[in-house]
């Protein structure tokens, strides 16, 4: 998920239109490294996480904000599950 997040990223920084977005509503049918962590923390955090990308996806400005809102999602959920990660995903935060 973070290379095709970095790629968003990049079409935000550049000012491209954005595309793809639906790919990342998959989230609830993603596999999961650890299937034990589906339940309802998962699937709240999930929810959260297809929100923002619906904002960003409806963004017609703003879409910085929007992204790293998208991006905050991530960090969310990965405080809760599989913390590894977090290092990485700090780095699609756009400053």
């Amino acid at each position: 998920m973070f290379s095709e997040s970095d790629s968003l990223k990049q079409l935000v920084v550049t000012g491209k239109p954005l595309s793809g977005l639906k790919r990342f509503e998959d989230i609830h049918t993603a596999i999961a490294t650890d299937p034990t962590v589906r339940g309802p923390v998962f699937d709240a955090f999930s929810a959260a996480y297809i929100i923002a990308i619906k904002e960003l996806e409806s963004s017609d400005s703003a879409s910085v904000l929007k992204f790293n809102n998208m991006v905050t999602q991530c960090m969310n959920c990965h405080s809760e599950f599989c913390p590894g990660p977090r290092k990485k995903i700090k780095q699609l935060y756009i400053n």
